[in-house]
């Protein structure tokens, strides 16, 4: 064999195991980095409503950490039965900070927050801060986008003919017979939320269809 097809053989074994140990690294690291990830979320956990905890955390006199909303309802530490500090948990604070994932809309009131961005991305699209759009308008080109609590007043801006603002409403039909209409749809916004009413008469069937959603 020449010195050159050994220096060959030995470059390329010596690139395998290279390679071999790279991958084993990262795959111990990752393990590692899970563990690691798993440990610090778990110590974040409140001992009674098993929520993540965020500032401000509150210690006992033994050192056990609780929640700001289960704090009030305590006089004593559940895990040690002592009594609580004023003394807050700044560096398990911090932990929080950098831990969890917070809600794009937390700058108009949300407070949701969780581990991964997946859970963040699911919320968002039920958050009750995300932006609406404007079912009523759109197959007639309305492009209104808005918060939850802007909705009725673009209602009443634009849409002003289905908008119902009482909170307490009452429609009585005098004369069933002459009182005769195809499928209409009004808003109505009682008691902190919208609600689609879609009503239609057919005098022919004698009979009258509503539904609230």
């Amino acid at each position: 064999m020449t010195d050159n097809v050994y220096k060959k053989m030995c470059s390329k074994t010596t690139d395998a195991k290279g390679k071999s140990l790279s991958v084993n690294r990262r795959l111990i690291s990752g393990s590692v980095e899970d563990g690691l990830n798993q440990c610090l979320l778990k110590l974040l956990e409140c001992p009674v409503c098993f929520e993540y905890m965020e500032s401000p955390i509150h210690l006992c006199r033994n050192g056990h950490n609780i929640c700001q909303k289960c704090r009030p309802r305590l006089s004593n530490c559940p895990v040690c039965r002592k009594s609580f500090l004023l003394t807050r948990n700044c560096a398990l604070e911090a932990l929080a900070d950098q831990c969890l994932e917070r809600c794009g809309n937390v700058n108009v009131g949300c407070n949701f927050k969780r581990t991964n961005v997946q859970d963040i991305e699911k919320h968002m699209e039920v958050c009750s801060y995300r932006l609406y759009k404007c079912e009523y308008g759109r197959p007639g080109g309305c492009s209104w986008m808005g918060r939850r609590w802007q909705i009725l007043d673009h209602m009443h801006e634009d849409h002003e003919s289905i908008t119902i603002l009482l909170e307490n409403n009452h429609c009585k039909i005098k004369d069933f017979l002459l009182y005769d209409h195809d499928l209409t749809t009004q808003v109505i916004m009682a008691h902190g939320e919208v609600f689609w009413l879609r009503h239609r008469k057919d005098s022919s069937k004698f009979k009258f269809f509503g539904a609230v959603q």
